[in-house]
């Protein structure tokens, strides 16, 4: 045994050589996991690298509802012409209160409930028969609302302020032009034994007086006057102490109308004159207590519920 001790001494020490290096790197290789992280005082690690995701633009604001009405007389009955615009999304009908001036609001009573469909939410209109009435000395409001039918059965999503309504009187027909002069006239006269007399007129012919320019009608829907031609399609503008709205070569299909005001140039806006059906060129003058204050005036033409043309805003200073 110690003879092969002696004569393979060097296999020996190889080998446990090995075994030594070995066992060293195991022990290293198990301390690094012990080893903790020692901060440098005054070294800050650098942070990774991050690039920011863009800032989301902000939302567009969204247009508020706008309700407007009015009522249209004729002799063959009245008309209670809704608007709307911007309902709020979810709503399915439209509450229409009203109430006696004076009464406090929270007396009116439900009058009337307009369906809305989703795809009328952004613009739509409707007309009421109202028969004879004007609904003089009454006010109204307006809720767009959710769910069932009535105002206790739905959730109110929007309401609008109280006003009353602005009665609007179709225009009348065009003023027939003055009949021409007659050249002479001719009378025959029996005179007992003696000749027929035929007396000669005079009188030169009436000259013929057709009126031109633009008609400047009243309150009351009666001609006053002719103005100058007017070359713009809507015109707003002060005669007198009055305030006249005008339009003229409006598209051939326009069959309804509508023009609002505001103290604003983008609005909101309120109604303050509807037509039907409206004439080629037309002008009426409207009188209330608004001549010491600005305004703008617009127009838009309607074919059905559907916006073909809009005219303004027209700024009128006060009076």
């Amino acid at each position: 045994m110690g003879e092969f001790l002696q004569k393979h001494s060097y296999l020996i020490i190889w080998i446990l050589s090995l075994v030594i290096i070995g066992a060293i790197a195991i022990a290293i290789f198990d301390l690094n996991g012990y080893v903790p992280t020692i901060a440098i005082p005054g070294i800050t690690p650098a942070a990774p690298s991050v690039t920011p995701a863009p800032a989301a633009p902000a939302p567009a604001p969204v247009p508020p509802p706008v309700v407007t009405f009015t009522i249209q007389a004729t002799k063959t009955g009245n008309s209670f012409f809704v608007q709307w615009q911007n309902l709020p999304d979810g709503t399915t009908a439209l509450n229409i209160f009203r109430g006696k001036t004076g009464t406090p609001q929270d007396q009116w009573t439900l009058w009337k409930t307009i369906a809305v469909g989703a795809n009328d939410l952004a613009n739509g209109s409707l007309k009421i028969d109202i028969g004879n009435s004007t609904e003089d000395g009454y006010g109204f409001y307006f809720e767009a609302v959710s769910g069932g039918s009535g105002s206790s059965a739905s959730t109110t999503l929007w309401t609008s302020t109280s006003s009353q309504p602005i009665v609007v009187i179709p225009p009348p027909p065009a003023p027939p032009s003055p009949p021409q002069g007659n050249g002479s006239s001719t009378s025959s006269s029996t005179n007992p034994g003696g000749p027929v007399q035929n007396p000669i007129n005079n009188n030169p012919p009436a000259p013929s007086s057709t009126p031109t320019g633009t008609p400047y009608y009243n309150p009351q829907v009666k001609i006053e006057t002719y103005g100058a031609d007017q070359t713009g399609n809507f015109w707003a503008q002060h005669i007198d102490q009055r305030i006249q709205l005008g339009w003229q070569n409006l598209p051939a299909q326009t069959d309804n109308l509508v023009i609002s005001r505001s103290q604003n140039q983008n609005g909101p806006w309120t109604a303050v004159l509807a037509q039907e059906n409206p004439a080629g060129t037309y002008s009426i003058q409207v009188v209330d207590d608004t001549l010491g204050a600005p305004y703008y005036y617009e127009l838009v033409a309607y074919e059905g519920s559907t916006t073909i043309a809009t005219y303004g805003p027209e700024y009128l200073a006060s009076n």
